[in-house]
């Protein structure tokens, strides 16, 4: 996997990186297979494991122009330090790899970053694509989402196939783009580990352990470890784990295996404490454009806690601590948020913390919203369409919202709820959000 993974950054480079620009008349095409732009462990790893996909099935093709497929991590190079769980899981996975100091692809085989490409290392070139005439030589290919970030919706006509477990906001006609596979699943990389079972049954040769390892993480994260109760877990999740399982020969008990990894995952996904609020922010981060607004949700592993600000360990307590001039947590939470908004051009931010509290108490597993609505969606038919918008959502029958005060926060465009339904991650949840604002008219009627 290092050695394809290297090969595409270096291939990349010599025929568009170094000119800055995309070169349409080279004799290699060119396929960017394109992570979410949250670029948490199921967008990379799912993008990382098509894009190999496609390169093995074009080796197998004999023919004197092989394309070149290049994995893309949908975020600045530097960010990839916030996601603590891909880089735990990119670590884990390359120590099935066996360094050979007489190979110069497999020096520094640890370092998982020096390995990937980036959004940074080709903004340059899929910049000089928003102008110009469309390129023959470019595909784009889509894993874990369908329809582009607003920030790369120039690349749209070079959308040649999908792979996604999220809901189909693409829509395209049948037989338009190949493959076009959007299944409710629990994890987009089982449906991608679907199309490597078939190959290796179709040529009798093994996967690559490393890549098999690396598959495994997201399934049994985005699962809780393929666990019935957690309500995301289906049987094609359970086989896909199994057939990456059986290509670890290594692997005796299955049982141990998964549950060891499943829980190094987990300490490393919820050690975020360290981060900056700004971080946390955008860390792992969405937003799209619902009918007249403009939509922006940061998934946080953490939570924000009690609230009267007292020190229970969360983000307002922490935010309160550091303040040093009596500030309450919330209030500096709500400033940060809106700086975010105001930063990304937001009408609506949102923040949805998930946070496992223990066997200890009465909260267990629990999920949080904070929505805040930009300076302005509050001058819309003087707040009429924020009051119209934050009444859909207390009442809605799937969110079962519970409104929580926010301590020393006087204005009414920042809220704070507890989730009624904790099953209801953003994949749930924004779908809900984006049907109310679809139908707000920004003159204030819902």
């Amino acid at each position: 996997m290092l050695k394809f993974l290297r090969r595409t950054r270096r291939t990349w480079s010599k025929l568009h990186g170094k000119k800055g620009v995309y070169d349409g008349a080279a004799a290699t095409a060119t396929a960017l297979v394109l992570g979410n732009e949250s670029a948490d462990l199921d967008s990379i790893v799912s993008a990382i494991s098509f894009a190999y996909l496609k390169d093995t099935e074009a080796s197998l093709i004999q023919t004197a122009a092989r394309p070149l497929f290049v994995p893309v991590v949908s975020v600045p190079r530097g960010d990839l330090r916030l996601r603590t769980d891909c880089i735990t899981a990119l670590t884990w996975a390359l120590e099935a790899s066996k360094p050979n100091e007489n190979d110069e692809d497999d020096i520094d085989f640890t370092s998982a970053e020096s390995s990937l490409t980036f959004l940074d290392d080709i903004r340059p070139v899929l910049d000089s694509l928003e102008e110009g005439e469309k390129v023959d030589n470019l595909s784009v290919y889509l894993t874990d989402h369908n329809v582009l970030s607003p920030k790369l919706t120039h690349l749209d006509q070079y959308v040649s196939g999908v792979v996604d477990h999220h809901k189909d906001d693409r829509k395209a006609p049948e037989g338009a783009l190949d493959p076009y596979e959007i299944t409710t699943v629990g994890s987009c990389t089982t449906l991608v580990a679907e199309r490597w079972a078939a190959l290796v049954a179709r040529t009798a040769q093994p996967m690559d352990p490393v890549l098999s390892r690396l598959m495994l993480a997201p399934i049994l994260v985005d699962t809780i470890n393929l666990s019935p109760s957690g309500g995301r877990v289906t049987d094609r999740d359970v086989a896909a784990a199994h057939f990456l399982k059986s290509q670890l020969p290594d692997v005796i008990d299955q049982t141990s295996f998964f549950t060891e990894l499943f829980g190094r995952l987990q300490s490393a996904k919820f050690d975020v404490r360290g981060l900056a609020s700004r971080d946390l922010l955008r860390k792992d981060y969405k937003e799209w454009v619902c009918g007249s607004f403009k939509l922006g949700i940061s998934s946080v592993t953490w939570f924000l806690g009690d609230e009267q600000g007292i020190n229970d360990g969360g983000w307002l307590a922490r935010e309160s601590e550091a303040s040093g001039d009596g500030k309450s947590g919330a209030v500096i939470l709500s400033g940060d948020l809106l700086s975010w908004a105001n930063e990304n051009s937001l009408d609506v931010a949102v923040i949805m913390t998930a946070f496992d509290h223990g066997g200890a108490g009465e909260k267990g597993f629990e999920r949080e919203l904070m929505v805040m609505f930009s300076e302005n969606m509050r001058a819309l038919s003087t707040g009429s369409v924020m009051d119209g918008v934050m009444e859909a959502l207390r009442v809605d029958v799937d969110l079962k919202l519970k409104e929580r005060q926010l301590h020393d926060v006087e204005h009414d465009w920042t809220k704070f709820f507890v989730q009624g339904d904790n099953k209801l991650s953003r994949k749930q949840v924004q779908p809900i959000l984006q049907r109310i604002l679809e139908g707000t008219s920004p003159f204030g009627q819902l």
